[in-house]
């Protein structure tokens, strides 16, 4: 019986061997006839995936981009034809492997700068509150999340009353965090160090009370107006949160 299995093992191990070869050997055929009537030209191929920012050299130097042929029809206008000229440049946007590398693909460092202003969407501007610990989900807001802004303040009674008691609101709900003291979020390509102090698995807060957001302009009237108004107290919404309305809290209902 155990010769037996080993002798299955043996013929499956063979057949798997051969059918390996022979799915190498048909997808080189096939390659072969897809460029026997082209006519191959020369051009410079991303073989590994480069991230935004990579420098020119070291995309040469450790094989990230290579001489290839590919067929002339697929040949972009202006591919490039001298890689050296990439060396002190930096990729302006991801590239992914398999596609050739055109001019602009990199440009100088200086060019590649982004500004703080242009991850804003359209219609939006930054505001920045500034909240303690407490106010801020114990700084455990990083940039890219999203939150509900409540306020709390003393609530008038009637004309000629004076205040009855607290009520607290909520003012905007599922606002986008774009920074976190100086932090900003990440872009695609951009990657961010870990202190040796956070273990794998966990998010790095970050230490500052300083939150900014984006939201439309008459929004950002009501956060900078609610903060020179009352109590401000963030609460962290998942990613699939949905706006609902929401009723005030005070101290008529506080415990209905």
């Amino acid at each position: 019986m155990g010769n037996r299995r080993v002798l299955i093992l043996v013929i499956a191990v063979a057949l798997a061997g051969l059918t390996a070869f022979l799915t190498f050997h048909y997808a080189n055929a096939a390659d072969e006839r897809a460029f026997k009537d082209a006519q191959l030209v020369s051009v410079y191929l991303v073989k590994k995936d480069i991230p935004k920012g990579m420098p020119g050299e070291k995309a040469l130097d450790e094989g990230y981009i290579a001489r290839d042929s590919i067929p002339r029809k697929y040949f972009p206008a202006k591919s490039i034809t001298n890689p050296q000229a990439l060396r002190g440049q930096v990729a302006v946007a991801s590239l992914s492997a398999g596609v050739p590398v055109v001019e602009g693909s990199f440009v100088e460092p200086r060019l590649a700068q982004e500004s703080f202003a242009q991850r804003l969407e359209k219609g939006n501007q930054a505001v920045t509150l500034a909240v303690s610990d407490v106010q801020g989900v114990a700084r455990l807001v990083v940039p890219g999340d999203h939150v509900n802004l409540m306020l709390t303040t003393d609530k008038a009674t009637g004309p000629g009353a004076t205040t009855g008691g607290k009520e607290t609101k909520m003012v905007l709900q599922d606002v986008e965090v774009l920074a976190v003291g100086n932090s900003t979020t990440l872009q695609p390509g951009e990657t961010v160090a870990q202190p040796d102090s956070v273990q794998a698995g966990q998010a790095k807060t970050v230490d500052s009370g300083l939150m900014t957001f984006s939201v439309p302009g008459l929004d950002a009237e009501r956060v900078v107006h609610a903060s020179e108004t009352g109590s401000i107290h963030l609460t962290l919404v998942p990613p699939d949160y949905s706006p609902a309305p929401i009723p005030p809290v005070n101290d008529g209902n506080l415990y209905s």
